[in-house]
């Protein structure tokens, strides 16, 4: 909305995210399974492990930046 976008080209951009979206998905899950053998569950716990850790730590760097924001709110 920002940009001042028409209806029309947010209906193209809204469309193209959903099929990117889609077709990403649809190939990821494809070539997982065809890997799924060749993959051993000790890798898929350690991968598992490191997503999580990447989670977490985005989260509490997105809380630690609110609150320094909201402090800087406060003092001003």
């Amino acid at each position: 909305m920002e940009y001042n976008y028409t209806k029309r080209e947010l209906n193209i951009f809204g469309l193209a995210v959903g099929l990117a979206t889609l077709i990403f998905m649809g190939l990821s899950v494809f070539l997982l399974s065809l890997l799924k053998e060749t993959v051993s569950l000790f890798l898929i716990r350690i991968l598992n492990l490191i997503v999580g850790f990447v989670l977490i730590g985005y989260g509490v760097a997105r809380i630690i930046k609110l609150f320094k924001k909201k402090n800087q709110i406060y003092k001003n």
